[in-house]
């Protein structure tokens, strides 16, 4: 099975009965969809991509669970500097090998509808293997943070001048106002009595 776990894909019938437990080193360039991360320069990741993860087989379903870390340098969005931050994500998935479609009433339509394997939340055995590539790559994306800040109290960039006031003093005496917001400067609000 050694190659199997080299292919990232785990043959269905390899899988003995009290489960499966695997992990595994994998280099950055083996996962499409990382790569593809990286293009923007936003991002680099750096060492390889470390996975452990337990497959359980349970009533014809196969239960995927895991964990993935990667080291990255992803740059702050306040300051835009680069730093560097470990990623980790807690994963799972399950997986059925021949279940295609069930029928299921929507209230909303009054009509029986055809749930999918995806619609039940549920990943497809392919060709009697499950593609673990896939499933990391995935825990890799939702690792990401969606605001990276390298400090949270992070000052960010001048908007003016563009100096990164963690590190040095704006000699910016005010933000200039925005000339389409200039009429709102001259408006009088009167007093309340």
């Amino acid at each position: 099975m050694g190659d199997d776990v080299a292919n990232l894909f785990v043959e269905v019938h390899d899988i003995p009965p009290q489960g499966l437990d695997l992990e595994f080193r994998e280099p950055v360039q083996r996962f499409p969809v990382i790569g593809e991360l990286t293009k923007d320069g936003n991002i680099c990741f750096s060492g390889p991509v470390i996975a452990s993860l337990r497959i359980a087989p349970e009533k014809g379903l196969f239960l995927v669970q895991g964990r993935v870390e990667i080291e990255s340098e992803i740059s702050c969005c306040r300051c835009l500097a680069p730093f560097r931050q470990p990623l980790a994500e807690a994963f799972a998935l399950t997986y059925t090998v021949g279940l295609s479609e069930v029928d299921r009433f929507d209230p909303a339509k009054d009509a029986v509808v055809d749930l999918t394997v995806e619609d039940m939340g549920l990943a497809l055995v392919r060709n009697g293997r499950i593609d673990l590539l896939e499933v990391i790559q995935e825990a890799v994306v939702m690792a990401l943070p969606m605001r990276p800040l390298c400090r949270e109290d992070c000052k960010g960039l001048c908007p003016n001048c563009g100096a990164d006031l963690n590190r040095d003093k704006c000699t910016c005496a005010g933000a200039p106002l925005d000339p389409r917001l200039a009429v709102l400067a001259k408006l009088k609000i009167p007093e309340r009595e």
